[in-house]
């Protein structure tokens, strides 16, 4: 929907705040943006599918089991689509060492809340299975530990009304929480997991396994929807055959050979002194054996009248399967006092009552201002009316010490407690723009210390790098945050608009065979069509992470974590496409879905080759969601110190006002989309803000530096201004990592201001870019050249462009055309046939002064092409040219033929993605991690191609040195990319293991041969030592890639010089660890592959004298 007139159809008359009336060219790189999901299936005997029917046999969602038909045993997929099938990572809450999850719990599912092991043993590279070598079995065991309610609800002791077993409070939003850290140092609490035994009977032989001490804690509403309780519950879990490809598994039918066995925390009878950890017999802790149907309304337990109500303190008196409380009267009170049962008497799973916590009312920092203590109080009631507040207790997530809880209360508030694990300790909730003021939370966890400055807390930052005021509510929602506290990641759109609609949507019940279409032929023109073809009516959009490895910025991801801004409609049973029209020729179906669950392992699981990441960057986590993809993030251009502009070409959100009062209009995302009736309307249920695009787009800016934060960058520019109608994608479409953004060759361009800082002469320049200039030779001549498309303009009017050029025997190749400003020379490099119309390449450029002259250097694809000097002084192609009086610009495309008249030049045309901008210096231009880092911004590594005697021939060795003859002159180095294209995985970028020399395994294990291996050079150009687990970490205080990121005057010690330094004692007892690293230590049963390593006295095992040594499993 529009709110403007269109842009200038030719020439640059209206290019502000106007819209292109055509839409952009198809992208060349199309990935799959609706997430896996099962279709209804008439009974539980039929065969599981998968829509869209693209993924079948291509990926197992997660979970790959389908419960769909209530009670029923689940189903597992079919073996020809899974046998080879991708499988997308669990999403759930896990403990720390990535192995054991909780899930579900809502009342209405067809699971309650459940525990389930996971088991990364079973995953090839990819994520692939491979049935043929491991067996027909899945990440997720068949049958997962269903959770009694009475394991974390207590009828008893409770502000939550439960009338029968049929009326349990849901338990959906729920985590695991710990104090457990797989490192040199153990958490205060101890190790998770440690080598057990525990058996089922007393005559039943002990079984050995690994022993988790942990807790699980949950927001919980009354089946009545009405009121809130934060509860928590300390637990023991015994897990069967665990680190196997059986980890979890049950051994026979019945619970005596359950896969997880659940007790309270400390069960009597335990035998605890380790090494020896010896559980008491499961059975009399099994919930599971009470009788479930005195619980039933119309029981013999009801109340008299009110058969639909258990009287609880009569079930729990007088039951003997239930007898866990005895009445105690008390003078002068008229009704008895319940204490516990501990007589004999008492079943043994009353014990979970007594490791129980709750909380029933809280104080809430909600009036926006900065001082903590002055908030207003919540009883848990929620709603509009009296006494009651619009606040939940949505989406719980804790740190690895147990002891902060993040959780959205209608926008993400925090908690922090020196209590671990346990609900009654968080009952002062204030929103996460406090964390950097609060004592409680700034001196304990690096998302918040990252912020304090010489002692002075500092606000964190939104995309736009606004500051956002201490005490300033949000829209976040679906937070997770890692073990440490040093990352939080959640959803930063959660009020949807309806600035798009769909010319057709497909309505499949869920939960029948029922579907239907409805069209529309035209834009709608009545409220009730805006809001049944508006493609988004939910929440969980723009994934941002904020914390430490952001300098306490914002950043929205632009990943399958956001594969859409449009979040769909799951406000009732049907599952809805979408058919969109976004790009000329076919409308794009989508069926979209948010990421409302977030889990990474970080590097947890990194000593399994397979679960390791592959982009190639020094500081690469996976993370995945319920969009049904195993995503990539790399923090290394939000922590390089010198990056200037980072745009992922997706919009910039202000998070600096707040969403609930007048300013709420700006908190959308900067895509041109303004609401111009209502910007409080409920769009989700149906209502109309009535969203139209009116003004220019703002592409966020990643770059997080500032010299407030110990960086020595200059200050960058706050966003990326689109014009001349250009726009940010809905979908995550139109780039190569992403989103990307069609310049439409008329007079789009992207432009950003900045301040003036002069010493800054030497520049790397990366962009992403797919060009659709062609040319056609007229009869009767020789060549025809296009007219330059502008990639980059400068302030001093010089600029780069790209030139598209054919012959009369139709040879048709391209040149880069290159103008100095300062000088009014022109140049031309001719690129032969590197680049192709319609196929993205990476276009990279250095800026620098050498030997007093300036000069240009080209990279295609992440190699060297060629060197330019430009000018026989310092001149030309300065980003930093004073223009405006301290103030200066620069430009990607053109700005228009104002700047120097006459010249024939044009705007770029076609598709950019993934701009990158870093401030260098002068010493660091000729270093070779430079041309690594080049080499990476182009998703490559830099291979030694040159020929040596008896070498070992590889495929991709011979195609590397094909491409390599196609640039000029002759090079010993290449830069190896990763391949590109149209793909359907659930993955950011296309499988491909096992296709290239060194691209598929910078952080895997290498080449087998060594001679293979050699060729892969990252490792001797970043100057990275070889690690010894018996010897000191040496000093790399002087190491020029690290020094990109570690300061002197960096706010946390893990980024300042002093990480760097040499180590005092053997590596594997330095508690410091690159964030890559595989865990210091590995708790629990030691798996048969682990040959090497010192074993704990807390019952773990050191895992660096492996590894520095073998190969990973």
């Amino acid at each position: 929907m529009v709110g403007t007139g269109p842009c200038s159809s030719a020439g640059y008359g209206v290019i502000d705040n106007c819209f292109n009336e055509a839409n952009p060219q198809r992208p060349s790189i199309f990935r799959e943006l609706s997430p896996a999901s099962r279709p209804y299936r008439a009974s539980s005997s039929a065969p599981l599918s998968l829509q869209p029917s693209t993924l079948s046999g291509v990926m197992q969602p997660f979970p790959p089991n389908d419960y769909d038909n209530g009670w029923s045993p689940a189903r597992t997929p079919e073996v020809s689509d899974a046998a080879n099938a991708i499988q997308v990572l669990p999403f759930n809450r896990g403990t720390n060492d990535g192995r054991l999850f909780v899930r579900g719990g809502c009342r209405g599912c067809t699971e309650g809340s459940v525990l389930y092991s996971f088991r990364p043993e079973l995953l090839g590279q990819d994520f692939r299975y491979d049935f043929a070598s491991k067996g027909n079995r899945f990440v997720q065991p068949l049958s997962p530990a269903s959770l009694h309610p009475f394991t974390y609800f207590n009828p008893m002791a409770t502000g939550l009304s439960a009338k029968n077993n049929g009326d349990f409070p849901d338990a959906l939003h729920s985590t695991t929480c710990e104090d457990s850290m797989t490192a040199v140092q153990m958490g205060s609490h101890g190790r998770n997991p440690v080598a057990c035994r525990a058996r089922y009977d007393v005559g039943s032989p002990f079984v050995s396994g690994d022993c988790y001490e942990m807790s699980l804690v949950y927001g919980m509403v009354a089946s009545t929807g009405n009121r809130w309780e934060l509860r928590s519950v300390d637990l023991t879990v015994f897990m069967r055959t665990p680190k196997s490809v059986t980890a979890g598994d049950s051994v026979a039918g019945g619970v005596a050979g359950s896969g997880l066995w659940v007790y309270p925390r400390n069960p009597e009878g335990e035998v605890k002194s380790l090494p020896t950890w010896d559980l008491p017999p499961f059975r009399p802790f099994n919930i599971h054996d009470s009788p479930w149907g005195d619980m039933n309304a119309n029981s013999a337990y009801s109340y008299p009248g009110t058969p639909d109500t258990i009287d609880w303190p009569r079930l729990f008196t007088t039951n003997p399967g239930f007898q866990c409380y005895v009445p105690v009267q008390v003078w002068p009170l008229p009704t008895p006092v319940y204490l516990r049962n501990t007589s004999a008497s008492a079943p043994k799973w009353c014990q979970f009552f007594d490791r129980q916590s709750y909380q029933s009312s809280f104080k809430v920092e909600d009036d926006e201002d900065a001082v903590i203590g002055n908030g207003s109080t919540w009883n848990g009631n929620t709603g509009w009316g009296t006494n009651e507040k619009p606040y939940a207790l949505f989406e719980p997530a804790t740190s690895g010490d147990g002891r902060l809880l993040i959780i959205n209360m209608n926008g993400l508030y925090y908690a922090s407690s020196d209590q671990v694990c346990r609900a009654a300790g968080w009952s002062h909730f204030k929103p996460i723009s406090m964390m950097p003021m609060d004592p409680a939370v700034n001196t304990r966890y690096e998302m918040a210390r990252s912020q304090v400055v010489s002692g002075q807390p500092r606000p964190f930052r939104d995309t736009l790098g606004n500051n956002i005021p201490f005490g300033m509510r949000n829209q976040g929602a679906y937070a997770w945050m890692d073990r440490e506290g040093k990352n939080l990641f959640f959803a930063a759109k959660n009020h949807p608009h309806d600035g798009y609609y769909a010319r057709q949507v497909l309505n499949v019940d869920r939960y029948s065979p029922a579907s239907f279409v409805e069209q529309l032929w035209g834009a709608p023109v009545n409220d009730a069509d805006r809001a049944k073809f508006n493609p988004d009516r939910a929440p969980a959009q723009a994934v941002t992470v904020l914390g430490a490895w952001t300098h306490g910025k914002a950043v929205i991801l632009d990943n399958g974590l956001s594969i859409s801004d449009l979040g769909g409609n799951g406000e009732d049973r049907y599952q809805r496409t979408y058919d969109l029209r976004l790009y000329a020729g076919a409308d794009v179906p989508l069926t979209p879905r948010g990421s409302s669950q977030i889990f990474s392992f970080e590097n947890q699981l990194n000593h399994f080759d397979a679960m390791r990441p592959t982009l190639p960057f020094d500081v690469v986590w996976n993370v995945q969601s319920n969009t049904q993809r195993n995503s990539q993030v790399a923090f290394d251009d939000y922590l390089n110190k010198r990056a200037f502009v980072v745009a992922h070409m997706n919009a910039a959100m202000r998070m600096d006002v707040s969403p609930y009062g007048p300013w709420r209009a700006e908190t959308f995302p900067q895509d041109g989309f303004v609401p111009v009736r209502d910007a409080g309307a409920y769009v989700r249920g149906g209502g109309v803000a009535d969203f139209r695009f009116k003004r220019n787009p703002l592409a966020q800016n990643a770059a997080t530096g500032s010299p407030v934060f110990g960086t020595d960058g200059p200050q960058p520019p706050t966003s990326v201004r689109l014009r001349g109608g250009a726009r940010i994608e809905p979908v995550a479409l139109g780039g190569v990592s992403g989103k990307g953004v069609w310049l439409d060759g008329i007079n789009d361009f992207m432009d950003m201001g900045y301040p003036v800082d002069p010493s800054r002469r030497d520049w790397v320049f990366g962009i992403w870019l797919d060009s659709r200039q062609e040319v056609t030779l007229q009869p009767g001549g020789s060549v025809v050249r296009s007219v330059p498309r502008t990639i980059f303009y400068f302030s001093d009017n010089s600029w780069v462009g790209l030139v598209r050029a054919r012959d009369s025997s139709g040879f048709a190749w391209h040149e880069l055309a290159v103008y100095n400003g300062s000088t009014g020379t022109t140049s031309t490099v001719n690129l032969g046939e590197l680049v192709e119309v319609g196929r993205y390449f990476h276009f990279g450029m250095k800026i620098y002064t050498e030997a007093g002259q300036r000069t240009l250097a080209f990279y295609i694809n992440g190699t060297r092409h060629s060197t330019l000097t430009v000018a026989p002084g310092d001149l030309g192609f300065d980003p930093m040219f004073n223009s405006m009086n301290g103030w200066t610009w620069m430009t990607l495309g053109d700005p228009g033929p104002d700047f120097v008249r006459g010249q024939a030049r044009l705007p770029f045309y076609g598709w950019v993605d993934e701009l990158r901008i870093f401030a260098m210096s002068p010493q660091d231009q000729r270093l070779p991690w430079v041309e690594e880092l080049i080499c990476n911004e182009a998703l490559g590594t830099s291979v030694d191609l040159s020929f040596r005697k008896y070498e070992q021939w590889h495929p991709a060795l011979d195609a590397l040195r094909w491409r390599s003859s196609q640039y000029p002159g002759t090079r010993s180095s290449f830069c190896e990319q990763m391949r590109l294209g149209t793909y359907v995985e659930p993955l950011d970028y296309p499988a491909q293991y096992g296709e290239h020399l060194c691209i598929d395994r910078v952080h895997k294990n290498p080449q087998a041969s060594a001679s293979l291996s050699a060729r892969c050079l990252r490792a001797g150009m970043m100057a990275l030592p070889v690690l010894q687990a018996t010897q000191p970490r040496p000093d790399t205080s002087s190491n020029a890639f690290c020094l990109s990121c570690h300061t002197s005057t960096a706010p946390l010690p893990g980024l300042r010089l002093g990480a760097l330094s040499a180590g005092t004692g053997p590596r594997f007892q330095d508690p410091r660890r690159q964030p890559m690293n595989v865990p210091a230590v590995l708790g629990g049963v030691v798996p048969p592959w682990l040959t090497a390593g010192t074993n704990q006295a807390d019952g773990t095992r050191t895992l660096d004298p492996f590894f520095d040594h073998f190969p990973a499993p």
